[in-house]
């Protein structure tokens, strides 16, 4: 029981691969000791993310509110929204965390589709591995399997469809202070479908990604700045030929700071 439960202890910042995931701080590929390091001694309780496009080049006069994620104490993400163009939520959702901070509960919306989620996770192959499966889908063969590395951070994953089949691997490549490097995303034959590659400066920050399609094509590049403290104040968005997309700015508020909440974060 003791290895199912350290191997169990690395799902409290583990939340599954999303779309939007550029968009704000939070970076599911980030390995475990990545995730932690961004609450370090500067506990983030909420952050919101206001993006500048730019047509023809030329910055827009006026921000909109894109994103929104609140964090409890502990650093893990319990909320999260997406904005539309009219400021409207296009995608909201809140996870429910275990004592040990395992997210094993998303409520929210994407549109007029209603997410609602409770996820099982199953040591397998001696603890080496964990199975994740939904409680509440109706096919019980779709499923997720983890497998880990020796500083227990995901080496690879692999997803199975509604019929079984595997469907899609993702592959992660860490370096010596455990800073991803690489995440390759693989299609059902083994072909690599795309691939981001992260860059770091002197103190560790993440200041560029590179998202390459099929085929290696280059597709967005993503550069970030951050303050004296290690956080993300800004990140650029640009296209395969380096010309600006946009720039989305990032607002603080911390735990134990001037906006504080008097509770304790995400007990539910």
């Amino acid at each position: 029981m003791k290895a199912v439960s350290i191997t169990l202890l690395i799902f409290s910042l583990l939340l599954p691969l999303s779309p939007f995931s550029s968009a704000q701080i939070y970076n599911e590929d980030f390995s475990k000791l990545q995730k932690l390091n961004v609450f370090k001694g500067n506990k983030v309780w909420m952050v919101y993310g206001w993006t500048f496009v730019y047509p023809k080049g030329k910055q827009e006069k006026k921000g909109k509110k894109t994103s929104f994620e609140r964090f409890d104490r502990s650093g893990n993400r319990t909320e999260e929204i997406y904005y539309d163009t009219k400021g409207n939520p296009s995608y909201s959702c809140q996870y429910v965390l275990d004592d040990n901070g395992n997210e094993i509960k998303k409520v929210g919306g994407e549109g007029d589709e209603v997410v609602y989620e409770k996820w099982n996770y199953t040591p397998v192959d001696d603890g080496r591995k964990i199975q994740k499966k939904s409680e509440y889908k109706k096919s019980k063969d779709e499923k997720w399997i983890f497998v880990f590395d020796a500083q227990q951070n995901i080496a690879e994953e692999q997803y199975y469809d509604i019929s079984g089949s595997a469907a899609a691997k993702w592959e992660f490549t860490y370096d010596a202070k455990q800073n991803v490097t690489e995440k390759k995303e693989y299609d059902p034959y083994g072909n690599v479908y795309q691939r981001w590659v992260y860059k770091y400066d002197e103190k560790e920050n993440n200041i560029e990604m590179r998202h390459y399609v099929s085929n290696n094509q280059l597709y967005r590049i993503y550069q970030m700045r951050y303050d004296k403290k290690g956080n993300m104040k800004s990140k650029f968005t640009f296209d395969k030929d380096e010309n600006i997309i946009n720039l989305t700015v990032y607002i603080y508020q911390f735990y134990d700071g001037l906006h504080a909440p008097r509770t304790l974060g995400n007990k539910q």
